[in-house]
């Protein structure tokens, strides 16, 4: 729940008889563009518009850095113009989101990525503004509730009360909300969130069935090893 943190479901496997592994919570794997709407969010941070025209051509030799020979493609092999910012995360567009992080510094999309709720560190390097290192599903879906939250993070939780048998309260947890980012910057970004789920890469999220407002992001990894895809209406968030 995005105004509470409560967890309403949660899916660690198929058969808990078959395997105690945990996969949503257990399993770290290599998230991909899933983590590029935080890219976003920490450039938005430092002034970049939404609307500014950003370069989707080749990355030159140099001009990232801390990777001065690191080349990325795009995921379909190919290099366009200038085209709006809100493009780049819409259509996920590798080089576009690379000079994205670049403008917004690696310290910067760092301390975004801590303070959303990822809690293993984004290693410093270029690279992970591709999400080239690993989170669970759980850390995604609640980095997540921060862009419906207009940058607010209430903290995850399972149980929200225990009595006894009498009825007297032994436990409760009371909701937890911090700022985890700027409210406008984390704004516009879920407006772009919400075009990526219509005319963007989730579009198929309408053409499946679902009909209700919602915004998200799909994530895939090298070689579609791992695929995602994180979503959220006012209500809920789920990845």
């Amino acid at each position: 729940e995005n105004r509470t943190g409560a967890v309403i479901a949660l899916v660690g496997g198929r058969d808990a008889n078959e395997s105690q592994f945990n996969r949503a919570i257990q399993a770290r794997r290599q998230i991909g563009s899933i983590f590029k709407p935080f890219v976003y969010l920490a450039a938005f941070d430092k002034g970049l518009q939404p609307s500014a025209m950003i370069s989707d051509g080749a990355i030159q030799r140099g001009e990232i850095k801390g990777a001065p020979t690191w080349r990325p493609n795009n995921s379909d092999g190919k290099f366009g113009g200038m085209h709006p910012v809100s493009y780049g995360l819409i259509r996920s567009r590798n080089t576009m989101s690379v000079r994205v992080g670049n403008y917004a510094g690696v310290s910067r999309v760092k301390d975004v990525s801590r303070k959303a709720g990822f809690g293993t560190a984004m290693p410093e390097m270029p690279s992970s503004f591709l999400g080239s290192w690993e989170a669970s599903p759980w850390e995604v879906a609640t980095a997540y509730t921060i862009f419906p939250n207009d940058g607010k993070r209430y903290r995850p939780f399972l149980i929200s009360e225990i009595k006894d048998r009498a009825g007297n309260i032994l436990y409760s947890t009371p909701p937890l909300p911090y700022d985890a980012a700027n409210s406008g910057s984390a704004w516009s970004v879920s407006k772009i969130l919400e075009q990526v789920a219509t005319t963007g890469t989730a579009a198929s999220v309408k053409r499946l069935g679902f009909t209700k407002d919602a915004a998200g992001k799909t994530g895939t990894t090298n070689d579609f090893h791992d695929a995602w895809f994180a979503g959220y209406t006012s209500n809920l968030t789920c990845a």
